[in-house]
C-alpha cells in the first residue's frame, strides 16, 4: 500500500483515499468478454493451416472455461469505482507520484502548474529552443551507425550481437577493420598455441 499525501484544498473521502493508497500503478482487471476473445481467436484460426486450428482451438477453450470456473473477482468495491470517475472528473487537483518512495500526492492543480511553469522557466537550468532536435539527433545517428557498419567485415554483418555486446560497440571508439582483425586473431594464435 502506498501513502497518500493530500496538500491540496480538497478533501478526499475515504474511498478516494482507499483507491489513491493502491498506487497509480494499480491494475484494475475485470472479466474479459468471452464472446471479443472467441472472436479474436477464430479470427486468428482462420490464418492457421488446419493441423494447428485445432490444437489453437482447444487451448483457448481451456483457458475460457478456467476463466469462467474461477471467474475474476470484483478488484474495486463499488465507492472504490465512483472514487476513481470522481477524481478524473475533478480539474481543480492533480494526482502525482512522489519522486521518491511509495507516496501518492494530490495537490491543487494551480500550484502545480505555477510550479511547473516556474521550473521550466528557469533560465539558469533549460535553455529554450527554437527548432526540435530530434531529426539532427536521428541523422547524426544514422550515420553513426552506417559507418560503424561499413568498417565490419561481411562476416561479422551476418551474425547477431548479443545486446550487451552490440551496445558496447556502439558506444566505443574501437572500429574494426579486415586488418585489425588479422593482428588480432595472429595475437590471439600465438597466445594459446
Amino acid at each position: 500500500m502506498f501513502e497518500v499525501r493530500n496538500l491540496s484544498s480538497y478533501e478526499l473521502t475515504p474511498a478516494e483515499c482507499q483507491v489513491l493508497s493502491r498506487g497509480l500503478n494499480f491494475n484494475q482487471a475485470k472479466q474479459p468478454d468471452t464472446r471479443k476473445v472467441v472472436c479474436a481467436v477464430e479470427n486468428a484460426i482462420g490464418l492457421l493451416g488446419e493441423s494447428e486450428r485445432d490444437e489453437v482451438r482447444t487451448r483457448a477453450v481451456g483457458i475460457l472455461s478456467r476463466i469462467r470456473k474461477s471467474g475474476c473477482q470484483q478488484v474495486l468495491s463499488e465507492d472504490e469505482e465512483k472514487a476513481i470517475k470522481a477524481l478524473h472528473k475533478n480539474k481543480k487537483i492533480a494526482v502525482l507520484p512522489a519522486d521518491k518512495g511509495d507516496v501518492t500526492v494530490v495537490l491543487d492543480r494551480s500550484t502545480y502548474e505555477s510550479k511547473m511553469t516556474e521550473i521550466v522557466g528557469d533560465c539558469t537550468t533549460y535553455a529554450k529552443i527554437n527548432k526540435d532536435p530530434t531529426s539532427k539527433v536521428q541523422t547524426g545517428l544514422q550515420k553513426t551507425l552506417s559507418s560503424i557498419f561499413q568498417t565490419l567485415p561481411a562476416s561479422a554483418k551476418k551474425v547477431k550481437l548479443p545486446a550487451a555486446v552490440h551496445q558496447w560497440f556502439c558506444s566505443s571508439d574501437i572500429r574494426f577493420t579486415e586488418d585489425s582483425q588479422k593482428r588480432n586473431a595472429s595475437k590471439t594464435h600465438s597466445r594459446f598455441h
